[in-house]
């Protein structure tokens, strides 16, 4: 008997070394997702240089994978499907390409490539992600936008704007959700320009 079981459990260890793929479950696909740029929204240049902070964003949002909530404050995260890196990282890019690619200023700075800070803008995220209002599915996004004169020595508050915009998307399709953010937050970096290029002088 003794003899059977060790038998048995010689022919067992052997199958495991021979074929270790046996009890490998295949890894799930992950689907990443990227913030692009819209259209340069071009206004005439004026001779300031803005620096622009990294984005802040509400530590619930601010992760690789996702983000869903509803009315009653109830969420989630969606399995598989992350943004390349973590999303305080993308936007800052984003904003920091869209106002380059705007020309509509002598120099768009950010923190590492500058000493001396005349104009500082500076965003924060409150929300970012899909919302459910009970009925239907939502591209959020909401937040506030900063520009500071002088920051450092005689700071002077330009302007202070709150912005919240959301698209109606089909729940049944992520990739949805992710066009509907790209869509809406081209939108508001392009108003955060507009707003930037009254609020300097030329």
């Amino acid at each position: 008997m003794i003899k059977n079981i060790l038998s048995l459990s010689f022919c067992a260890l052997m199958l495991l070394g021979c074929f270790p793929n046996i009890l490998k479950q295949p890894a799930p696909k992950i689907n990443y997702y990227y913030i692009t740029v819209g259209e340069p929204f071009k206004m005439p240049s004026k001779k300031v240089a803005i620096t622009i902070k990294n984005c802040n964003i509400a530590p619930s949002y601010d992760r690789a994978a996702l983000v869903y909530i509803d009315k009653d404050g109830k969420g989630g995260l969606y399995k598989n499907h992350e943004w390349l890196t973590h999303i305080s990282d993308l936007i800052t890019e984003h904003i920091v390409r869209s106002f380059r690619n705007s020309d509509s200023f002598k120099a768009i700075l950010s923190y590492a490539e500058t000493i001396f800070i005349k104009y500082e803008l500076s965003i924060s995220i409150d929300e970012f992600g899909e919302y459910r209002d009970g009925t239907s599915t939502w591209s959020k996004i909401s937040g506030s936008a900063t520009l500071i004169e002088n920051p450092i020595n005689n700071p002077n508050v330009l302007f202070q704007n709150n912005f919240s915009e959301k698209i109606e998307v089909n729940n049944s399709d992520v990739s949805q959700i992710v066009i509907g953010l790209n869509t809406i937050l081209n939108n508001v970096v392009s108003n955060i320009i507009i707003e930037t290029w009254n609020a300097v002088p030329e």
